[in-house]
């Protein structure tokens, strides 16, 4: 046969038969049309002629076949990643219709053989007709006309023949059809009718060419294999799609489709191969076990990201669809464990009720031929076209044709223990498989919420219901471990990454401190802060300004001064932040797992917690290493960046993010709670030693003028102040303590100054002794300056040695003067040291926040907490100011009373 007339497109219309034309067009179209693949191609979503969609390469849909545009048009219409697109889709569509060929070929090959043998057999059978009709003609040509008589026959016998012929002409038209119908019933995966049908046509065949002695085709005078050749290359034909048959049904077990399909497949597998029901069973769990493996390789972490994504971060998908695939991916896993469990428990599982599983019951109806059967002769040959002419002619023993099923044979039974074992068995490796291909899948969300929706969308699955309970509690616990590792490994990097961002800030912060310029005023005064008009003021007239933008003003402005009002400073404040935005994400996302139900997860909250313990404990080395809390670091002149630690330290260890509701937290928020006032109180007490130290350093330097002009020369005049260097010592640790940044609560709260004013008070004592800053002649002042140390020392332990000095000092006025002058003295600065801490309390004020108020005190002002200052009646000055110049003197002021005697 020339090969020519099937494939070549110049001899499409030469001596071409239907069957050879209708190949011909298949596979031209296959060749030609980027269009008429039907090969399993994964389809790709908002794609248009095989084009992948991405965020970076999208062509608008067309109707017009891109496929036949000049390339250089290509490239003026569309980019260049279009382009690539484009020409990547279309070479994998034509090795698609090239593979797609070779199975069609192949398939139809035997086909086309046959096909071609056919046309030549009936091409020389035609000229065969044709010679003998001639022949025919030539020999009546030659002989006169006569009238023949024809021999009659009983109308009985030709009533016989004529039947015989037409049962004949039935089972032939029977043979004919199945080849057309089986395609048909194989499209639309009807194997059990395939099966069957091709059963029928085992019957029809064998009643064709076996001969019956008593009534067979040779008692009516027909030999059907010499007469009728096509019998036996149509039953070549149809005896070929038994394997078709078969493995069409066989691969038809990898699809999670309904009980009742499955189970049509199976029986055919029954009927066709006379298959056991356990082999049945064994094979159905080797087909889903070959679907899941195909599964799990295909839906791996880079072929469920978008075409390009790996190359170009660009076009990397949103969080919102990360999460669908991962939840996709996970329920279509689950639901292929959980239908195949479903599937072959209502199989193979036998009920309460009866003693036979749902496939030997059905294997029993068939065998009995009941009318509510599955499957039955009747039913099948009424589907066939000509079903009308094989009911009339068709013999009984055909159209009532059941095949025999062994119902009591070993093939039949199938034990309840078998089942549940091998479905064991094969549900733990899937199980295996699953959790090894899971962690791939859950790798591709970066937050513990978003892992904690795919848990929940997995385990409120309705496949689920279908399991056992001891098989829900497996699958529960393998998800729970995957999410779990995953919720753990994406909070290890959080936390790593927000200790490198805490230390590297706070290392900055601490380096901008360090150089003390003008950036840093604020953070080193906090009380400047605190005063500062720099705020994001909103605006005061409205103009073109629409309502959302006032509001958000107005936003940003109390947000400014919530800030402002917490003492925090614009350092301080940035650091903070990092530490408490990051906690209150943990704690809301730690909050919302613990609310779950679930077994796991108390267990998984026993593992999970530690992380936070251990990034609290490093917080706290980061903070002990930037103040460099170490016997050196007392030593160093600027004190900022260790106070500005302490103030960070303090701010954590009281900060709300700490908070949550899971209780098991108590005991790690509580040690970092002390670390952090531990570290804050070590900074405390290097402020304290650098800040007494340069205080008592200063005032005991040469040129300090402890002199008063009222009293300068008379040791027995009251004073009513204290000295110059005392108040100055006393302001000096005032306004040191503003650098602390800390509120009046808390000074008063931590008695924080108590040690300071300690320190200063047992340091300053041995300096009175001084003679160039304390001469004999100021010996009251002395006496005034001890009264108001002791006032102050009060809940501290050198009270004493104070009361020791002033004894020593009562001696020394008894010497200078008599006894009752001495007393006088000594009553009146005591009485002038009370008057002198109303008139004080104001400006040492952090000084007197550990003093008792006196309950006869009148609270009659809210700053004056001790109480009004009685009036004097030469007014001076609470502390020592700079004298006036004579000049000032002849300067006239209006009111005065040299202006009114003018």
């Amino acid at each position: 046969m020339d090969v020519r007339l099937v494939t070549s497109p110049s001899h499409r219309n030469a001596g071409v038969t239907p069957m050879t034309a209708s190949f011909s067009k298949q596979t031209q179209a296959a060749l030609l049309s980027p269009k008429a693949s039907s090969a399993p191609v994964r389809p790709t979503t908002g794609s248009f002629f095989g084009v992948p969609r991405s965020d970076g390469v999208v062509i608008a849909e067309t109707d017009e076949d891109l496929s036949r545009l000049d390339p250089d048009e290509l490239f003026v219409r569309f980019t260049v990643a279009q382009v690539k697109a484009l020409a990547t889709r279309l070479r994998t569509e034509a090795e698609a219709k090239q593979e797609e060929l070779r199975l069609m070929v192949g398939e139809r090959y035997r086909d086309l053989l046959e096909a071609s043998s056919s046309i030549i057999d009936m091409s020389s059978s035609s000229q065969g007709v044709l010679d003998s009709i001639r022949e025919m003609k030539e020999t009546c040509a030659g002989h006169p006309n006569r009238r023949l008589h024809a021999e009659t026959r009983p109308s009985t016998e030709a009533d016989s023949q004529l039947k015989g012929l037409q049962s004949l002409a039935a089972h032939l038209k029977l043979l004919l059809d199945c080849p057309e119908h089986f395609w048909k019933l194989l499209e639309a995966r009807k194997y059990l009718d395939a099966a069957w049908l091709f059963l029928i046509a085992i019957v029809v065949h064998q009643a064709l060419v076996e001969e019956d002695e008593e009534d067979g085709w040779a008692q009516q005078g027909i030999d059907v294999l010499e007469r009728f050749p096509l019998i036996q290359r149509q039953w070549d034909i149809i005896n070929s799609f038994k394997a078709q048959i078969s493995h069409k049904a066989t691969q038809s077990l990898r699809e999670v489709q309904t009980v009742q399909d499955t189970m049509k497949a199976i029986i055919s597998l029954v009927l066709l191969d006379s298959r056991s029901l356990s082999d049945t069973l064994g094979e159905l769990l080797a087909q889903r076990t070959k679907s899941i493996q195909a599964f799990f390789s295909s839906s791996n972490k880079n072929e469920i990201q978008e075409n390009g994504e790996a190359e170009n971060p660009e076009n990397k998908r949103t969080r919102s669809q990360r999460v669908r695939d991962a939840k996709r991916i996970f329920r279509q896993a689950i639901d292929l464990l959980a239908e195949t469990v479903h599937t072959v428990r209502s199989i193979y599982s036998t009920s309460s009720n009866s003693s036979h599983s749902t496939i030997q019951s059905l294997l029993v109806e068939i065998q009995s031929d009941a009318d509510e059967s599955l499957i039955s002769t009747r039913k099948v040959l009424n589907a066939l076209p000509s079903a009308s002419l094989l009911d009339l002619y068709l013999p009984p023993s055909i159209k009532s044709y059941t095949h025999f099923i062994d119902t009591t044979g070993p093939s039949f039974q199938i034990s309840p223990a078998f089942v549940s074992s091998k479905l064991e068995t094969w549900f733990k490796k899937g199980l295996d498989a699953f959790n090894s291909r899971s962690k791939y899948w859950i790798d591709m969300l970066d937050s513990a919420t978003d892992v904690e929706k795919v848990r929940i969308s997995v385990l409120t699955s309705p496949s689920l219901q279908h399991l056992s309970t001891q098989e829900k509690e497996i699958l529960t616990r393998y998800i729970g471990e995957t999410c779990n590792n995953r919720i753990t490994a994406i909070w290890k990097d959080a936390f790593v990454a927000l200790h490198v961002s805490f230390e590297e800030a706070l290392t900055k912060a601490v380096g901008i401190i360090a150089q003390s310029g003008h950036e840093t005023q604020l953070d080193l005064n906090p009380l400047t802060a605190l005063l500062s008009s720099r705020l994001p003021w909103p605006p005061s007239v409205r103009g073109n300004q629409s309502q959302s933008s006032i509001d958000t003003a107005f936003s940003k402005f109390d947000t400014a001064l919530r800030i402002r009002r917490t003492n925090r400073t614009p350092l301080l404040e940035s650091i903070l932040v990092i530490v408490e935005t990051r906690l209150k994400e943990f704690h809301s996302e730690l909050d919302a797992i613990a609310s779950t139900k679930d077994a796991t997860k108390h267990t998984f909250l026993t593992q999970l917690l530690p992380l936070e313990d251990q990034i609290l404990q490093r917080l706290i080395s980061s903070m002990e290493k930037a103040a460099k809390t170490d016997q050196e670091s007392s030593q160093i002149s600027k004190i900022g960046p260790v106070i500005f630690v302490g103030r960070v330290a303090a701010e954590l260890g009281k900060s709300l993010a700490l908070e949550s509701n899971t209780t098991t937290r108590g005991e790690s928020v509580a040690k970092f709670r002390q670390s952090a006032k531990e570290l804050h109180l070590r900074t405390l007490s290097i402020w304290e030693t650098a800040t007494i130290g340069r205080i008592l350093s200063h005032i005991s330097s040469p040129g300090s003028d402890p002199h008063t002009d009222d009293t300068e020369g008379n040791s027995s005049a009251v004073c009513i102040r204290p000295s110059p260097i005392l108040l100055e010592a006393l302001t000096s640790l005032t306004a040191a303590s503003q650098q602390l940044g800390l509120s009046r609560s808390d000074l008063h709260q931590g008695r924080i100054l108590q040690t300071a004013l300690r320190a200063l008070i047992t340091g300053y004592i041995p300096l009175m002794k001084r003679q160039d800053l304390y001469p004999l002649k100021l010996t009251s002042q002395r006496l005034w300056d001890l009264f108001l140390l002791r006032q102050l020392s009060q809940g501290l332990d050198i009270q004493s040695s104070i009361d020791k000095n002033i004894n020593e000092l009562k001696e020394q006025l008894n010497q200078l003067m008599t006894l009752k002058e001495s007393q006088k003295l000594v009553a009146e600065t005591q009485k002038s040291v009370e008057h002198g801490i109303l008139r004080l309390q104001m400006i040492l004020l952090p000084l007197f926040l550990h003093l008792e108020i006196p309950d006869e005190t009148p609270s009659t002002s809210t700053l004056l907490l001790r109480g009004i200052p009685p009036a004097e009646t030469i007014s001076r000055p609470t502390i020592e100011l700079a004298q006036p110049c004579s000049r000032f003197g002849l300067l006239l002021v209006a009111g005065s009373t040299r202006t009114t005697n003018r």
